[in-house]
């Protein structure tokens, strides 16, 4: 998680003894500064799209990248939750999950406000 402290430590609280297989879950908190260290899911923080672009750019070792600001999709992430009708939604970019050999499943796709199947412009 970068950019997003709270959510972080919440995360933490939530996932902590959790494993998947027989490998432990972790949150870590990062700096841009550790952009380049590889993790699955990264989570960037932020309306700032300038700064979330550039942050999605500098991730190339994250294999999931989730954000949260207007055009996250168009920035390269792969989910991005916005605020539509007062309640918390999410899009999501196939081509970008793709592109690092994830596969989001059909029921995860099913509950999306919108699925980008391709490159927007």
């Amino acid at each position: 998680v970068i950019g997003a402290d709270e959510l972080a430590a919440e995360l933490g609280r939530i996932v902590s003894g959790r494993t998947v297989g027989s490998r432990p879950i972790l949150v870590r908190v990062l700096r841009e500064s550790e952009l380049g260290t590889p993790v699955h899911l990264l989570f960037i923080g932020g309306y700032d799209s300038a700064r979330v672009g550039r942050m999605v750019r500098a991730a190339a070792n994250a294999l999931l990248v989730v954000t949260e600001c207007d055009g996250g999709l168009q920035l390269g992430s792969a989910i991005n939750f916005r605020i539509v009708d007062e309640r918390v939604r999410f899009d999501v970019a196939l081509d970008a999950a793709e592109r690092n050999g994830i596969k989001l499943s059909s029921r995860l796709l099913t509950v999306a406000n919108r699925v980008q199947k391709g490159a927007q412009q």
